[in-house]
């Protein structure tokens, strides 16, 4: 399976800004380690940031993006 390169290389704080954009918000679970969950309520979406990471691959920014069901479209803009 061939990845787009564009969706390699956001940091965490990116990736959150751009999940706020798009009608996440941050929600409180009790989880061990530095990992933020977000959720938006519009389409039930789920997804968790790992904030210890420097940066995430493109086979991360895929599963983010299934995840948070944005078309990877959007993602490269």
């Amino acid at each position: 399976m061939k990845m787009n390169l564009s969706l390699k290389n956001w940091k965490p704080k990116e990736v959150i800004q751009f999940l706020m954009a798009n009608g996440f918000v941050q929600i409180k679970i009790k989880k061990s380690g530095d990992h933020k969950c977000f959720f938006n309520k519009n389409t039930g979406a789920y997804t968790e940031i790992d904030m210890g990471k420097k940066s995430f691959s493109a086979r991360e920014m895929l599963t983010l993006s299934k995840q948070s069901k944005i078309l990877r479209a959007f993602w490269k803009k």
